[in-house]
């Protein structure tokens, strides 16, 4: 080929430039002051104690979201926001610790350790803020936790948070305004003026990215028509989980002014990110494009009743630019059993609407009766323009709606009731609605009588309701009861023999709806009764009856009967009768309790027990003889007795049908209440001097009746303490004596209890009456009172003062000490006996200097003297204590004093490390030191390391509380700069760690001490231009000459390896090889360029053109001390036509054509075949500026040929047009 020109190759050759290098990501940990707030709603606990809690933990600064499913959190730097709330009793020094858990097998790692100090109660902390670094991977976990001494719920003390972190790409739409088709309908009109579009779009990853909306409009007959539009661009930015990132709405506008008919619109949303797109279609709709365009709509889906008809409304609007009219295509409904709409209307029309009116259509719709609820007809219109020709589609739903009616089944036979009884009549109520409901009911009588009764089940007729579930049927017993005889009858009550009348019931559904109602009948029966004729129905007691009862003068009393025959017949009033008289029942009913055999005590006797004779409407005389008891009270409450009279019916009477039952009439004894009460103690009884002595006694119930009663205390001497025991002066709920006849048990006593405190000097011996007064407890009613003698006995005390003293002494002191005074309190010579507790001593002698023992008259004093003697153990953060014990022989004297003591502070840290370590470029290095008190108090401590130069640390500060000659050990991660920056990293330099010492609450400076940090020798390399990919022709041979740059700290010689194995694998290739003669090791000065040659030859005769293999470079310092090394690679492939380079040309004004040689091999891909092949021009660029040169380039022709290798050598000249052959062949005229 010859040529003038340069030549653009099918494919390029890709080579990369390596750097070695070590890189970390630096976690900077910086502990905020967190000022507290007051909050309310601790909770009480059972003793004072904090309870620290962890309330909040969330992240800011950076991308996070929670989407439901996980959080992801952004590879960057976050601020991990945590809330601490101490809801405990008192308050409490706590500290917070965020901790991190790289994956769920990885260790804890704390990040940082902040001291929060004392956390008042019931307060909560401001936001701290701790910023920290997420790196990249899945699994990982946050954990905020607090800790103080005395927490109550150690339960409570932690949040946590479960991520992943990577660089997480999303973006949603949650709101647009696309056209959207309604039911039925195949396309969406608009008219052709200017629409807008918009959509709401919002970041729902941790990455910020962009958003713009893309609207595609395709005409749907000649889809390759279409037009695509543009919104503005937004930037979403991402949110975090404490402020989650918000929407932002996208705005496009078209013109659809010079189009018409059917266009499919499709809508995307592109988003863009760092390496990362994403285009989601949020809608795909068709739309008619016209001036003639209209909304069909209902005015919303209804509810019918069955049997009833609706009308559903239909909205129609001319949203077009052209007047135009609507004819009714069709009605349709679902399904098609349901045809309930009225269809009567198809194939009318409208009246002409101008754009923008409104008209109404509407579509009578019958729901038949008995339709079940719920049950609904999908009803769809459908309108045609008259002017275009398109339809228009809409859908309304009717539901059958809630029907409530109830039928009544009353008896069909009259129903015979007997005046003065009840009797039920049966009513079936059925619903017939189509749903359960709740039914009231209602009922009467066919005429205004008077004195009858009518319920159901009890309750007021129109007061009662009840639930009934559709199609059941419910049975209503309506209660009637007919006014007794009178005599003489009152015709209002309607209750003569043989009355008729009609009971009716209604019923109606409790939510509405119509009544239903229904009668049955009924008669009144032939009757005849007797009334005992009773004077009076009570006879109340007066209590002077009650207390003679109890003297032996018993209830005696004889009432007179008038008994009479009364009747409802209209003849055979002439007819005899006869009558038994009794009394047939005897209750009492007490007014609180007991009683239960109290009815045993009485008697009552009717004389004469039968009357003959009689005829309706006489009357006779008898008695009724009453006894109450004479032993005791009778129990306060009420007799009842029933007089029972039985008639007896003659052979008329009983032949026509006439009725009588026996007539029981009641009457009824109250017996009041008697206030009585008794204290069973008369004394006298033995307290102990000047010291509290409870003093109990029995106390009883001597009245009639269940009695609640007041104790007071009169009489009481001064300087004396008496009160009931409890502070409760009241006895509740007691049972008279008389409440369990004939029992003869103590349910009616109780033991009341006095606490009695006397004068401290009252004689021995000495007898002192107490007045108790007794009250009934809520009236106040004075029932009686009761003296009870005090005998004052003997009493042994005494006292201590001060009973608590703190003393500070020296660890050199020895002659301190404290005394304490005893008083003798009693009222007689003791002996007191003095030792000391000394079990919380601990490292401080207590030690008694007076006399164990010491006799004190009553009134006086003696002193007891304790040294205070510190031993060199002692320390000064803890608080010793003795206890004094003083004692008399009988063990009544029983009293103790305490002495706390603590010893001056001393405090003195010390910190243990090496003086010098190693560390190298772009590394951490892990330093642990010990730190050590070596005072004589509890150190609570912030350690605080620096760094000469820009240098950083894991941490800013440790907080650590040691004991006294507690050691701890520390670490510090130190982050060395990588090579390459402002620092000063050579081999050997220094750089100085100061670790300085701070009181955690004083911030007071305590010590410091410093780590030389000495730089090692690394190795680094940068290799310039290092092919990724190197291509041979059949047995050709490659050379590399590379530049290598040692980027470390100190001049290195390396051993260089080499290695060529098959491709992917670590087996060697016998198809390529080294050429001898490479040199295996280097000279790399720091900074110096230094060139590497070498080759590799082919060796393969017959490869395949897919033969490849793994060419590897490896670089390792000889000395072993310096670290670092590196190693580079290259991809061996075959290959037919490849540039090994530009092609240098430099021909001269007149210079004859220029032929070049370009090699091409023949490699075989898969079974070795001969070939022929064909070659083509795919771009000439003169390089030459002619414009520039002031020049015309037609004065310097050039042209291209091809010389064939046939027997004339034929030469085909090349087009110079040609443009490329990215996009495939130029065709026939470029070859």
């Amino acid at each position: 080929m010859k040529s003038q020109m340069g030549v653009k190759h099918l494919r390029n050759q890709p080579s990369s430039s390596s750097r070695l290098a070590f890189c970390l990501i630096l976690l900077f940990l910086i502990p905020i002051a967190t000022p507290l707030v007051a909050t309310t709603g601790a909770q009480p606990s059972g003793r004072a104690a904090p309870d620290f809690s962890v309330s909040l933990m969330t992240m800011s600064g950076a991308g996070s979201i929670d989407r439901g499913t996980g959080i992801i959190v952004e590879p960057a730097e976050h601020d991990i926001r945590v809330v601490v709330r101490n809801t405990g009793d008192i308050g409490g020094a706590a500290s917070l610790q965020l901790v991190h858990k790289g994956s769920p097998t990885a260790g804890e790692y704390i990040v940082t350790t902040i001291s929060l100090g004392t956390i008042p109660a019931l307060t909560t902390s401001n936001p701290i803020i701790i910023p920290w670094t997420a790196t990249t991977g899945d699994d990982q976990t946050l954990f905020a936790r607090v800790s103080g001494n005395g927490d109550s719920n150690p339960a409570n003390n932690e949040q946590r948070k479960d991520f992943d972190v990577k660089n997480n790409h999303s973006g949603i739409s949650v709101s647009d305004t696309i056209p959207s088709l309604d039911p039925g309908e195949t396309s969406v009109g608009l008219t052709r003026n200017v629409q807008t579009i918009n959509a709401s779009v919002r970041n729902n990853g941790v990455k910020n990215i962009s958003a713009v909306m893309e609207m595609t409009l395709s005409e749907q007959a000649n889809p390759s028509n279409s037009f695509v539009y543009y919104s503005n661009t937004e930037t979403l930015q991402s949110g975090s989980l404490f402020a989650p990132s918000s929407p932002k709405d996208l705005t496009l506008s078209f013109d659809p002014s010079a189009l018409s008919g059917l266009w499919t619109l499709e809508v995307k949303i592109l988003y863009n990110g760092t390496i990362w797109t994403d285009d989601p279609t949020i809608a795909t709709v068709t739309v008619r494009l016209s001036n003639y365009t209209a909304s069909l709509s209902s005015l919303g889906d209804r509810s019918i009743e069955p049997g009833q008809t609706g009308t559903l409304t239909f909205l129609l609007k001319n949203t077009g630019g052209l007047q135009d009219s609507y004819r009714i295509d069709s009605i349709t409904t679902n399904p098609i059993n349901r045809n309930w709409a009225d269809i009567s209307s198809v194939g009318s029309s409208t009246a002409a609407l101008s754009p923008g009116a409104t008209t109404s259509i509407g579509i009578p719709v019958s729901v038949p009766l008995g339709e079940d609820r719920s049950n609904a007809s999908v009803i769809t219109i459908t309108l045609l323009s008259i002017q275009d020709g398109y339809t228009l589609v809409t859908t309304a739903v009717v539901q059958a709606g809630e029907s409530y009616i109830a039928s009544i089944e009353m008896p069909s036979t009259v129903t015979e009731l007997l005046p003065g009884d009840s009797n039920t009549i049966m009513a079936n109520v059925t619903n017939d609605g189509n749903v359960g409901g709740e039914f009231t009911f209602d009922c009467g009588l066919s005429v205004a009588a008077v004195n009858w009764v009518l319920d159901i089940q009890g309750e007021e007729c129109d007061q009662w309701s009840t639930f009934i579930n559709r199609s059941a049927t419910v049975q209503i017993p309506i209660n009637v009861k007919v006014p007794p005889i009178k005599s003489p009858l009152d015709p209002g009550e309607f209750n003569l023999a043989g009355q008729p009348l009609q009971v009716w019931l209604q019923v109606r559904a409790a939510g509405g709806g119509l009544p239903t109602q229904a009668s049955a009948g009924i008669e009144v029966l032939p009757t005849i009764v007797v009334d005992p004729g009773l004077p009076v129905q009570e006879i109340v007691l007066t209590e002077q009856d009650v207390i003679a009862a109890r003297n032996g003068q018993g209830l005696e009393d004889v009432l007179g009967l008038n008994v009479e025959v009364r009747h409802n017949l209209f003849s055979d009033i002439d007819e005899t009768l006869s009558a038994d008289i009794e009394v047939s029942d005897l209750s009492f009913l007490a007014t609180n309790t007991g009683g239960f055999s109290e009815a045993g005590r009485w008697s009552a006797v009717v004389s004469p027990p039968q009357l003959t004779g009689l005829k309706p409407g006489d009357t006779s005389p008898a008695i009724l003889a009453v006894q109450g008891p004479d032993d005791d009270y009778p129990l306060s409450g009420t007799i009842t007795l029933s007089v029972t009279v039985t008639p007896t019916l003659g052979g008329v009477h009983a032949g026509s049908g006439v009725t009588a039952n026996p007539v029981t009439r009641n009457l009824s004894i109250v017996i009041p209440s008697v206030l009585g009460a008794e204290v069973l103690e008369d004394g006298p009884v033995d307290v102990q001097v000047g010291v509290e002595t409870a003093v109990a006694f029995p106390f009883a119930n001597i009245g009639n009746d269940l009695t609640s009663y007041r104790l007071r205390l009169a009489d009481v001497p001064d300087d004396w303490v008496v009160e009931f025991n409890g502070t409760s002066d009241t006895i509740d709920n007691l049972s008279a004596d008389v409440a369990d006849f004939p029992a003869a048990g103590s349910a009616h006593q109780t033991i009341v209890e006095l606490l009695i405190e006397t004068d401290p000097f009252v004689p021995a011996n000495s007898i002192v009456p107490l007045t108790i007064t007794i009250e009934e407890r809520d009236t106040g009613a004075y029932i009686g009172e009761h003296i009870l003698p005090v005998r004052v006995g003997e009493l042994r005390n005494g006292t201590l003062f001060p009973l608590t003293q703190h003393i500070s002494v020296d660890p050199t002191d020895f002659d301190e000490f404290k005394t304490i005074k005893i008083t003798n309190t009693g009222n007689a010579p003791t002996t007191y006996y003095v030792w000391i507790d000394d079990a919380l001593a601990g490292d401080v002698i207590f030690e008694l200097d007076s006399n164990p023992s010491m006799l004190v008259a009553p009134g006086y004093e003696d002193i007891i003297k304790i040294n205070v003697i510190p031993t060199a153990a002692a320390s000064a953060d803890q608080m010793y204590e003795a206890v004094v014990w003083v004692a008399d022989s009988t063990g009544a004297v029983n009293m103790s004093a305490n002495i706390t003591a603590n010893i001056t502070k001393s405090s003195d840290i010390r910190i243990d490390a090496p003086l010098v370590i190693g560390v190298t470029p772009g590394q951490m290095t892990n330093i642990e030191f010990n730190v050590t008190n070596i005072g004589n108090l509890q150190e609570s401590i912030l350690i605080m390391p620096s760094i000469e130069g820009n240098w950083s640390t894991d941490v800013t500060e440790i907080g650590m509380t040691l004991q006294i000659n507690q050691t701890i050990t520390g670490q510090i991660v130190v982050s060395v700069p990588s090579l390459g920056g402002e620092e000063s990293l050579m081999d050997g330099s220094v750089h100085n760690l100061t670790l300085a010492v701070y009181d955690a609450s004083t911030s007071d400076f305590k010590t410091s001490f410093t780590i030389q940090l000495r730089v090692g020798a690394l190795f680094a390399l940068e290799a310039e231009a290092w092919p990724a990919v190197m291509e041979f022709y059949r047995q050709g041979t490659r050379t590399w000459e590379v530049a290598l740059t040692n980027t470390g700290n100190r001049d290195v010689e390396v051993n260089v390896g080499y290695s060529v194995n098959r491709a992917g694998l670590e087996v060697g290739s016998s198809d390529w090889a080294l050429v001898d003669g490479a040199t295996t090791t280097l000279y790399l000065p720091v900074g110096v360029p230094i060139t590497h040659i070498f080759s590799v030859e082919a060796l393969n005769f017959e490869p395949d053109l897919s033969l490849q293999a793994d060419f590897k470079i490896y670089y390792e310092p000889v000395d072993e001390t310096v670290q670092g090394n590196a190693s580079y690679e290259t991809n061996l492939v075959m290959s037919r036509f490849f540039s090994t380079g530009d092609i240098i040309l430099r021909p001269e004004v007149g210079d004859p054509p220029i032929d070049v040689d370009i090699t091409y091999s023949h490699i075989p891909n898969g079974q070795a075949l001969s070939a022929a092949y064909e070659i083509e021009l795919c771009d000439a660029v003169r390089i030459l500026d002619f414009a520039t040169l002031n020049l015309n380039d037609a004065e310097y022709p050039w042209e291209f040929k091809v010389v064939l290798p046939d027997a004339n050598s034929t030469e085909v000249i090349l087009p110079i047009n040609a443009a490329s052959c990215t996009f495939g062949t130029q065709g026939e005229s470029s070859r």
